[in-house]
């Protein structure tokens, strides 16, 4: 069979196995509850467009782009926990299929198949293909851009300036998505200026056009960094972060055997008789490259002012990790222990794959409370929370995450909506200004948690003060649905 035809076969074989991955990613993703930051995509993309245009001017304008893709996305699919999980899902089978694709281009088949499988375990891509965030598409435009950058360099003529053209529209549209990935494309410019100076120049166009492009992305994130000031400072902790978190979410166990066979692979290590071609070895060092440098950037700049590192920031690199984790297998082991291996990283990656898709998967249990707040509410019923006193609430963020449970309630202490709000979420009132409203209402709940026994306390008597009894106490998870009813005069 001539080798083309070859090649067709397996980019046949490739686009079934993607599409199979991305059934295997999108498997149980809406069984999870949602949790507060997928929760501020709800809030984001559901308003209107000029509303949305006008919070951008106020907060998360990084994730701009995202939310205006979410917002006309949800107007088709809605927004089940499924619907807005499944472009995460299928961004991350996309980039497991042409991190596969770049594997037989450099190194064979076997390599493909290889890292395939891995990226659709490694628990940082399968967590990301669970979360209504864009870390699943900054891993595909990650994915795309060292595609991008590999096929310009071989290739010659007006199709070589077409690849950069699409690699400048990539890093472009990635530095939109999420403006970190402007770190990858750096790592790739130091490889790419070791290699050719030609090559590079034409790198540092396309990198100067995107950051123009941009500029007014990259602006709004300088002053309005102060947003992730809740960000932990860099600590004793960190390295515990970069070598489980990132990558391997907690899983120590897979952790401890996959760091240890990159390590050995980036030292030379080798099985014996296998000799990697020099056009190979330059490669690894390439994905050595995405791997470091936009963790040791990110951590060298909280060091030195206010931390802005998270270990989900880096699942823009969890691809080359997982091809880097594949050529690992492949070099350091015979042909047949390289299958036990490999059976052994996908075997420690499984539970991953499991929490993931459990309810309480994300550290909420909306789901099951709002659940438990349909059975109980009436229409025209009132409800209050207990978290007022938080500096971020966000038990009435469920009515924002689940409107179809809570549709009979009114949410008693907001005073603007969160669609017409400046910011993601309803501007409130205290529970004491609003007392007047109570009486238009025959029924309010009150959904209480168990840590805030003062503050229920405290909503208990403003209720009793204005005419109402407890009714009844429903018990769901952490936290009572107390009925209050009016009582008849």
């Amino acid at each position: 069979m001539p080798k083309a035809l070859r090649f067709r076969s397996f980019g046949f074989r490739l686009a079934i196995a993607t599409l199979a991955i991305a059934g295997f990613e999108a498997w149980q993703i809406g069984h999870p509850s949602l949790w507060a930051d997928e929760v501020a995509t709800i809030a984001a993309s559901t308003r209107s467009l000029p509303h949305l245009l006008s919070m951008l001017g106020v907060i998360d304008a990084v994730h701009g782009t995202y939310y205006m893709l979410m917002h006309f996305y949800i107007q088709v699919a809605g927004i089940s926990a499924f619907a807005l999980r499944l472009p995460s899902a299928l961004a991350v089978a996309a980039s497991a299929g042409v991190m596969a694709y770049i594997a037989k281009r450099h190194f064979g088949e076997r390599l493909a198949w290889f890292t395939l499988l891995i990226s659709a375990m490694l628990p940082r891509l399968v967590w990301a293909a669970t979360e209504a965030r864009s870390y699943g598409i900054d891993a595909l435009l990650s994915a795309l851009l060292l595609l991008l950058l590999l096929q310009a360099l071989d290739a010659r003529g007006r199709r070589r300036s077409w690849l950069w053209i699409g690699y400048t529209f990539v890093l472009a549209l990635g530095i939109h998505f999420f403006i970190y990935l402007i770190l990858v494309a750096a790592a790739q410019g130091i490889w790419v200026f070791a290699k050719s100076r030609p090559a590079f120049r034409a790198w540092l166009l396309s990198l100067g056009i995107a950051v123009a492009v941009a500029g007014y992305i990259l602006t709004i994130a300088i002053i309005e960094k102060g947003q992730v000031g809740w960000l932990p400072g860099i600590g004793v902790g960190t390295m515990e972060e970069v070598l489980v978190g990132q990558a391997f979410w907690g899983n120590y166990n897979l952790a401890l055997v996959a760091n240890g066979l990159i390590l050995a692979v980036l030292l030379g290590a080798r099985f014996r008789g296998h000799i990697a071609a020099p056009a190979q070895s330059n490669l690894l060092s390439l994905f050595a490259l995405i791997i470091v440098l936009p963790t040791a950037a990110i951590i060298g700049y909280s060091l030195l002012g206010s931390s802005i590192y998270d270990a989900r920031y880096l699942s823009m690199t969890a691809p080359e990790v997982a091809l880097v984790l594949a050529l690992a297998v492949d070099w350091l082991f015979s042909r047949r222990a390289a299958y036990l291996v490999l059976a052994l990283i996908l075997a420690l990656a499984a539970p991953s794959y499991g929490k993931f898709r459990s309810t309480d998967a994300k550290g909420t249990s909306w789901a099951t409370v709002a659940a438990a707040i349909g059975e109980v509410s009436k229409p025209g019923d009132g409800i209050l929370f207990t978290d007022y006193a938080r500096k971020s609430p966000s038990q009435s963020r469920i009515m924002i995450a689940y409107p179809e449970q809570t549709k009979n309630l009114t949410d008693l202490t907001v005073a603007t909506p969160y669609s017409h709000a400046a910011g993601l979420y309803p501007k409130r009132v205290s529970a004491d200004a609003v007392v007047g409203s109570f009486a238009a209402h025959r029924r309010i709940l009150v959904l209480e948690e168990s840590s805030e026994q003062p503050q229920y306390a405290h909503l208990r008597d403003l209720l009793i003060q204005q005419g109402f009894k407890l009714e009844r106490r429903k018990a769901v998870i952490h936290s009572w649905i107390d009925v209050f009813t009016r009582v008849a005069k």
